[in-house]
Parts: C-alpha cells; sequence; structure tokens
C-alpha cells in the first residue's frame, strides 16, 4: 500500500533471509529500485553458498543491486528520504 500511495524510487532492504528475498523481489516488480544489505556472505543461510549463489544472480538479473558481508552502522533519516550507512562506510540513500 505504501508504494502505491508513494511511489518510491528507491528502497534499501535489510537481510536477505526469505523475507528479505521476497520483499527484495515484489519492491522490483512494482518498479522500486532495490538494494538489499545482508551481513552474511550470501543470502538465505540455510541454503549453502553454491545454491544461494544461484538466487543472488537470480535477483542481479532482475536489477536488485546487493551488498553482501556488510551490516548495517547507522541509519540517518531526513525530510525526503533516508541514508543506511553500512559498516565499510558505504552510504546508501533511499
Amino acid at each position: 500500500e505504501y508504494v502505491l500511495n508513494h511511489c518510491p524510487h528507491c528502497a534499501v532492504v535489510i537481510g536477505g533471509g526469505f523475507v528479505g528475498f521476497e520483499v527484495a523481489e515484489n519492491l522490483k516488480r512494482m518498479g522500486v529500485d532495490v538494494r538489499l544489505v545482508e551481513m552474511s556472505d550470501h543470502i538465505l543461510a540455510p541454503f549453502d553458498f553454491e545454491m544461494a549463489a544461484i538466487l543472488q544472480n537470480h535477483l542481479r538479473r532482475q536489477g536488485v543491486s546487493l551488498y553482501l558481508g556488510k551490516g548495517v552502522s547507522e541509519l540517518i533519516p531526513s525530510d525526503r528520504d533516508i541514508t543506511v550507512k553500512l559498516s565499510d562506510g558505504t552510504a546508501i540513500q533511499a
């Protein structure tokens, strides 16, 4: 409902588990530019690296940007957006 009413251009999904994977896919289908952040070196922790790599490539082909092996260190809100700072210093606007 939020996406339909506010038409955001970009979203950051924090966490690459099953819910984060689904949210990223659905936001992308709705036309949102999606960045997924996962602290582990791969999404979907119950799967081994090789299986997760197939799913990561699926997300990348859809245009989802992945930030793997990076945690979120800070969320900085402003009036119009939010900056997500990662553990390596990367800043992502959403």
